[in-house]
């Protein structure tokens, strides 16, 4: 599903990243480990299309993303991609239900009222759906987010540092839920953490890279 080659980034008046080369399977999980500055959320934004490489490729269930035009680029993510940032930009002025949706019509798809209903169910928020983002807690917004990303069943889910801010509970639902979505849809998915509670909750099975 992801398999990154020779694949390299420079930032301007910066040094260059080098990140190794690796392959995620469809169902299979990644932890991208490292302190900050390591190179992580540079990767993650390497895989999802928001920068280009200097060198190498990111393919994606063949596609080469880097290679893709900036209009193709988009059309790529919003049928592709599910991504769960450290800054969750949940729109204050749309409610809970309108925020999920947003990612349908972002991607081109019709908005489908049950199916935003039900991954906040999944995610234990759905009572939440007529609230703004202001009215919710830390944990709350969180999964809101979440459901956001995973709305659209998409093939690929990428998380930047999911249970930062949350407390043990939250965050073990947070990556349970990232976990069980990627099983159950056949979705790589790639996590960026510093957090033990995140690597623990993902099990022995998911990859682990350390950027140095």
């Amino acid at each position: 599903m992801i398999e990154l080659r020779g694949l390299r980034y420079r930032y301007r008046q910066g040094p260059e990243l080098a990140f190794p080369d690796l392959t995620v399977p469809g169902g299979g999980s990644l932890v991208l480990r490292g302190a900050s500055g390591s190179g992580k959320s540079t990767l993650l934004a390497l895989v999802a299309g928001l920068l280009t490489p200097a060198a190498g490729q990111v393919r994606v269930d063949g596609v080469d993303v880097g290679a893709l035009p900036p209009r193709k680029r988009d059309a790529w993510r919003g049928r592709t991609l599910g991504f769960l940032p450290q800054r969750l930009h949940l729109s204050d002025s749309l409610d809970v239900h309108a925020n999920v949706a947003l990612a349908l019509w972002a991607g081109g798809a019709a908005v489908d009222a049950a199916a935003v209903e039900q991954v906040l169910g999944r995610l234990g928020v759905a009572e939440l759906l007529r609230r703004r983002p202001h009215e919710l807690s830390v944990g709350q917004a969180q999964r809101v987010a979440l459901a956001r990303a995973l709305v659209r069943r998409p093939a690929l889910l990428l998380a930047d540092e999911p249970t930062a801010s949350l407390d043990d509970e939250a965050a073990l639902a947070v990556v349970q839920a990232l976990r069980q979505a990627a099983q159950d849809g056949g979705a790589a998915l790639v996590v960026a953490t510093h957090d033990e509670r995140a690597v623990r909750a993902l099990g022995p099975e998911a990859q682990q890279v350390r950027l140095p």
